[in-house]
C-alpha cells in the first residue's frame, strides 16, 4: 500500500527552514486549506512543488472523511 504523511504548518511566515527539502521528498503533496488555496499557491511559487489544494471556505472545519477522500482521490490520479 501507499504511505500517507501529515504536516501541520505552525506559521506561514518565514516559511519553516528545509520545508522546501521535505516537500520535494513526496510524490505528491496536497494541502488542505479553510481558504480559496492560498497556501498551496504559495508553496509552489518558493518550492517549485505540485501541491494539490484541498479548499474549503464554508466556514466550518473539514470532515475527516473529506480528506479521506481527498487523499484517496489523489493517490488514485484523479483530482
Amino acid at each position: 500500500g501507499q504511505k500517507v504523511s501529515h504536516y501541520h504548518l505552525r506559521n506561514i511566515w518565514p516559511l519553516p527552514n528545509k520545508l522546501g527539502d521535505l516537500l520535494k521528498r513526496f510524490d505528491k503533496v496536497v494541502v488542505a486549506e479553510l481558504n480559496n488555496g492560498q497556501l498551496a499557491r504559495l508553496l509552489r511559487s518558493e518550492y517549485l512543488v505540485d501541491c494539490k489544494s484541498v479548499a474549503k471556505i464554508a466556514g466550518q472545519p473539514f470532515r475527516i472523511s473529506e480528506l479521506v477522500t481527498a487523499i484517496q482521490q489523489n493517490l488514485e490520479g484523479g483530482q
